[in-house]
């Protein structure tokens, strides 16, 4: 999916992202504006939040909340905010090269020889588990307009990992545009009523 940020966008999106890392809290207009020396009032840094929500890339768990990076949020700070260091991105690619055999290797082995490729360039113990699906409960779920006639579900667990996906909607009939306000409202009533019934749900992978 294409995103046109634009500078200031791509900067709050940027400090979300690395806020909740550093925090795992969901990050607020205030604490961006003091963490991060942005030029611009909180009310500012607000509107770049609820545009970036609105875009998929934020999410906030409750209406009181700041925002959580969504996992497309993720994909556009890694691919375009990152600045990549070449001689960390050339001792990698031998790491990898050299430790990691793609052909021979199962699956539990090619994430131990990860383990140890991120122990070794970190300098920490790494671990690597996967998600435990058979207790992890739906915390939340949200349905957001992305483009017309194209929503995106995000759902939350309760260990504050997102799975996100695309949905077309239904091609209204000829003549007849949808009022991208009254969809707003309308995933809105829908993502209420779906968190009033899945909340604490197991959730499936």
């Amino acid at each position: 999916m294409d995103f046109n940020l634009n500078n200031r966008q791509q900067r709050v999106l940027q400090a979300t992202v690395r806020q909740y890392i550093a925090t795992a809290e969901p990050v607020g207009s205030k604490s961006l504006v003091e963490e991060y020396a942005f030029a611009v009032s909180a009310a500012t840094i607000r509107s770049c939040l609820g545009f970036l929500e609105k875009a998929g890339l934020l999410y906030q768990p409750y209406t009181s909340a700041g925002r959580v990076p969504t996992e497309s949020g993720y994909r556009i700070y890694v691919n375009q905010l990152m600045t990549p260091n070449e001689a960390t991105g050339r001792e990698v690619e031998k790491l990898l090269r050299d430790r990691l055999n793609w052909d021979d290797w199962s699956f539990e082995g090619l994430l131990r020889g990860a383990a140890q490729i991120l122990s070794h360039l970190s300098g920490y113990i790494t671990l690597i588990t996967m998600p435990s699906w058979s207790s992890t409960r739906v915390h939340h779920v949200q349905l957001v307009q992305v483009d017309p006639g194209r929503v995106m579900l995000i759902v939350v667990t309760d260990t504050y990992e997102t799975q996100s996906s695309l949905m077309e909607l239904p091609q209204a009939d000829p003549g007849c545009e949808l009022d991208g306000e009254i969809v707003e409202r309308e995933l809105q009533i829908l993502s209420n009523f779906l968190n009033s019934k899945l909340r604490g749900d197991r959730s499936e992978n």
